[in-house]
């Protein structure tokens, strides 16, 4: 199993030789719950509600919603766009004290050491983290990935693991991920590049037909690890005035014989924050 619920990251690291062996067999592990009550990551939740009070602040609005995918849409009512300018502070990288203690937490880094190895080379990618925000409605269909893997979009190591934890309430139909654990064990597919910019496995029967699918729905402070090379897909939000805040993150060993080849490159993305 890789499922490991009822942890705090003082706990999982007395469990961690158990969570690494999961997650060489599985290519995934999830730890619901395991942020919930950590201090730095309440602070980064409040950091957020913090910067949509101000934004709505300029309209005239104040919230008393707590929710932080709730703010998202009373913003996204009154000003589309500016909530780009929270997902910019968020991603590439984040620039929040608050979030990034909840990305080099003792066992965030434990963890990285033991999958990877002492002699690893621990780094992030340019362009690895991302503050999402899933909206509903047709014109953010573009932000639902088809099956993909993480490493095209990133580049840098194809030794890379990403952390992913949710910062909204969660609602039916908000939407989620499906994955495949074990794909990862397939090493770099071929992949085939939309207009859109997305990633898509270019033969994603190979997947289907030899590996079972599961769906992952993150709740406030639930948290998962998985390689960069596992196979996932999006679930779309189906709902019609909800939100889904996810904040994405990810390590990559430099130590690795590609990577050394590539000369680390990683991708870049234009971003303001």
């Amino acid at each position: 199993n890789w499922v490991f619920p009822n942890l705090t990251p003082q706990t999982a690291i007395l469990r961690l030789n158990e969570i690494c062996t999961a997650y060489r067999k599985y290519g995934v592990v999830i730890l619901p719950g395991l942020y919930s009550k950590e201090p730095a990551f309440k602070c980064y939740v409040e950091n957020i509600r913090y910067l949509f009070d101000i934004l709505l602040s300029r309209y005239n609005i104040q919230s008393k919603e707590k929710d932080l995918g709730n703010l998202l849409m009373e913003l996204q009512q009154i000003a589309p766009l500016d909530g780009k300018i929270i997902t910019d502070l968020g991603t590439q990288h984040n620039k929040l004290v608050a979030a990034n203690r909840l990305k080099y937490s003792d066992f965030i880094v434990s963890f990285l050491r033991q999958i990877f190895g002492e002699s690893a080379i621990l780094a992030t990618p340019q362009s690895g983290d991302t503050l999402h925000f899933f909206l509903p409605g047709k014109k953010f269909k573009k932000y639902n990935l088809p099956i993909h893997q993480d490493y095209p979009y990133l580049m840098q190591s194809r030794q890379q693991v990403t952390l992913h934890f949710g910062l909204s309430m969660f609602y039916n139909d908000v939407g989620g991920i499906y994955y495949w654990p074990q794909t990862n064990r397939l090493g770099i597919l071929r992949s085939e590049k939309k207009k859109n910019g997305s990633y898509r496995v270019a033969d994603p029967s190979l997947i289907m037909k030899r590996y079972n699918k599961h769906k992952l729905f993150l709740e406030r402070g639930d948290v998962s690890l998985f390689d960069s090379l596992l196979c996932h897909q999006s679930i779309p939000n189906r709902t019609k005035n909800r939100a889904r805040i996810n904040q994405i993150m990810r390590f990559s060993n430099l130590h690795d014989e590609l990577a050394e080849k590539n000369n680390w490159y990683s991708s870049v993305y234009e971003r303001r924050g």
